[in-house]
């Protein structure tokens, strides 16, 4: 079985069946380490493609932090793994400007709802069958109707690249509704707080991509318009956008209403691309992330489920769905869903 909802008690809880989800022989991720001394957990997945390695840490107070690595260190708190993804900033969760990305403001809970996807054929080869790769979406229901999203996995790739692991969380800013720049929807390409962005394992020395830093090791999933920062390592990152909120994909869904009483289900894959501004201005696709799509959710409510051929979708507003989304913690009729297996 590769899906699982419950609730939680609080970070700590959440975290500890994260973990037992985690570690299912269905979902099939190695835990390196659980510590709930100093509030962290350290996970990754092999396979032929690459090797993806993520940790976590919470605060019990307000949000719960995230970090991606090329490998993993025993004993060894984030961020101090070797290659991370980002700047090697230490623990800071409370929104500094330092900090990685995270699952912000959530409080301790208790937590109205849990929900964990995942396939449960993993161990295919995905360099043989790149439809099959691993990954884990993650939501947590802060409060009734209020969401916040998080995912891990391997981009299931398209085009000549050497492909990567991938890992987003959902950054609201509390003081913005859904249009603002501020927030991050999990693997974002509109979002542009630096350090919040969704990250992706881009070998650009084993790809044959044009026009990229040869030495960067990392992407950012973002619309920076400037610096997009560097590894731990001091290499430059590599900008991908499109996402969850940008791009013309999901620009065309935006005004497309789900209604599955008519069967007129229009959803979008989260789609990733590199873009390189200059004369010629050029995107080249790169893949998708797995079983997550996006969706206009005006006949929808939260944790509806709809069928469309075979597959099951199970869907979710970005943070609060509310008739406008004008004030805080609304997100209007932004929906995500993902894919139900059991």
């Amino acid at each position: 079985m590769a899906f699982e909802t419950g609730t939680a008690t609080s970070q700590e809880d959440f975290m500890t069946k994260l973990r037992d989800f985690l570690q299912l022989a269905a979902v099939n991720w190695v835990v390196d380490e659980f510590d709930t001394t100093n509030d962290w957990l350290a996970v990754h997945h092999g396979n032929a493609v690459d090797s993806i390695y993520v940790q976590w840490r919470w605060d019990n107070v307000n949000a719960i932090q995230g970090y991606h690595s090329e490998g993993f260190t025993a004993l060894t708190k984030p961020p101090g793994h070797p290659g991370d993804s980002g700047n090697g900033d230490d623990y800071a969760l409370a929104g500094s400007s330092n900090s990685e990305r995270r699952l912000s403001d959530i409080g301790n809970g208790p937590y109205a709802n849990y929900f964990f996807f995942s396939p449960n054929d993993v161990d295919v080869d995905p360099a043989t069958d790149p439809d099959k790769v691993p990954y884990v979406h993650f939501v947590l229901e802060i409060s009734p109707g209020r969401f916040t999203h998080g995912s891990i996995g391997l981009v299931r790739k398209k085009g000549n690249w050497s492909g990567g692991g991938y890992h987003g969380l959902m950054v609201w800013d509390a003081d913005s509704n859904n249009v603002a720049a501020t927030h991050n929807i999990v693997v974002d390409g509109a979002a542009n707080g630096l350090f919040d962005l969704a990250t992706v394992h881009f070998d650009v020395s084993a790809t044959s991509y044009p026009g990229l830093a040869n030495d960067a090791q990392w992407a950012i999933v973002g619309d920076r318009g400037g610096s997009n920062g560097t590894d731990t390592a001091g290499n430059a990152r590599i900008a991908l956008t499109w996402g969850t909120r940008d791009g013309w994909v999901a620009d065309a869904l935006n005004g497309m209403i789900v209604n599955p009483n008519s069967g007129f289900v229009p959803m979008a894959p989260v789609l990733l691309v590199t873009h390189q501004e200059g004369a010629t201005d050029t995107h080249r696709f790169i893949g998708s992330i797995p079983d997550m799509r996006i969706l206009n959710g005006t006949f929808l409510e939260a944790t509806e489920e709809i069928v469309v051929g075979s597959d099951t979708w199970k869907v979710f507003p970005w943070a609060q769905k509310l008739p406008t989304a004008g004030a805080n913690f609304q997100s209007g009729n932004a929906f995500i869903a993902y894919k139900k297996i059991t």
